[in-house]
């Protein structure tokens, strides 16, 4: 299921790098997309990436539920946001 959620976010994060104006800022909202600013900051660093979730995260330490490499992934797919 991890795939299919990789998958989905990066073909959001291709087709808003194709539509989007130079220097365009954009909004990236919810943890259905959490991976999308960072792969959108790979593909268009020249846009203004600002991310919103709705839903309230949970406290640190359940983080470390997820496998290493899921952890990894969402933080830095968040971070590539402004």
């Amino acid at each position: 299921q991890w795939a299919a959620y990789e998958a989905y976010n990066r073909a959001f994060a291709e087709a808003l790098a194709a539509e989007a104006a130079e220097g365009a800022a954009v909004l990236v909202q919810d943890y259905h997309l959490a991976l999308v600013p960072g792969l959108l900051r790979a593909l268009r660093p020249d846009l203004r990436i600002s991310h919103f979730t709705h839903t309230p995260w949970a406290p640190p330490d359940y983080f470390r539920l997820l496998p290493d490499d899921i952890a990894a992934q969402l933080l830095s797919g968040l971070l590539g946001a402004d």
